[in-house]
């Protein structure tokens, strides 16, 4: 059984990065550019999951595959709270006890554009990371060791864009940490919920439109510190 869950796995993260590092290459040529938004081309690499993870999966279940992390689904209210507001509160709560380094904020008219662009990029990863891979793994191991592994693997495939963003080394290992943390309450939602993929879409992609919200764009987003 384990031996089984394994080759999913090593398929799908071998698929992951195989797919992701074009992008990473290209990003060489073009994370010279100047962006308002701390983010590096390279960030498209979101469609890798999604597309490893549609190649992994026999064609008779893709259907079911890409349905799992719709953005509309029927699940209790109280999940509903969890999916839109746990993650923008507590950004929110953590630049107000910590930011003090710019009162430059995103104009408010950017949250439509930021949530629909970040709903499609957390729908292609939460495809990949909990759609496929999470489900494969909770059916032979437990939460937090299935929390564990994807985290890390997940810190890794986004090590290089962090590093292509110019960030300091202890930026670097502040959002690695955060990232893998992160993962883990990902899955631990996902499975407590039921396995319903739309509160780790939300999750993610409330989270990203919450610090891009933030001063400059996000730019302002600090993890060594809070924000």
């Amino acid at each position: 059984m384990n031996h089984c869950y394994n080759q999913y796995m090593r398929k799908f993260i071998t698929l992951s990065f195989l797919i992701s590092a074009p992008f990473w290459l290209i990003a060489t040529l073009f994370d010279n550019l100047a962006l308002p938004i701390n983010l590096p081309f390279s960030a498209l690499s979101f469609i890798g999951p999604a597309l490893a993870a549609v190649i992994a999966t026999p064609k008779g279940q893709r259907r079911k595959l890409l349905l799992k992390c719709r953005p509309l689904a029927r699940i209790r209210l109280k999940w509903w709270v969890v999916a839109l507001f746990i993650m923008p509160v507590a950004i929110l709560l953590s630049y107000t006890i910590n930011g003090t380094q710019g009162t430059d904020m995103t104009p408010l008219f950017m949250v439509v554009p930021f949530i629909i662009l970040y709903l499609i990029a957390a729908y292609c990863e939460e495809t990949g990371w909990t759609s496929y891979l999470s489900t494969h793994l909770l059916r032979s191991k437990n939460t937090w060791a299935v929390g564990t592994i994807i985290s890390c693997i997940w810190a890794g495939w986004h090590l290089i864009p962090f590093i292509q963003t110019g960030n300091s080394i202890s930026w670097i290992i502040g959002q690695t940490v955060w990232t893998i943390l992160f993962r883990i309450g990902l899955v631990w939602f996902y499975e407590r919920s039921g396995q319903k993929g739309t509160i780790p879409l939300w999750m993610h992609a409330t989270y990203n439109t919450a610090f891009s919200m933030l001063p400059f764009y996000g730019s302002s987003y600090d993890p060594e510190g809070g924000l």
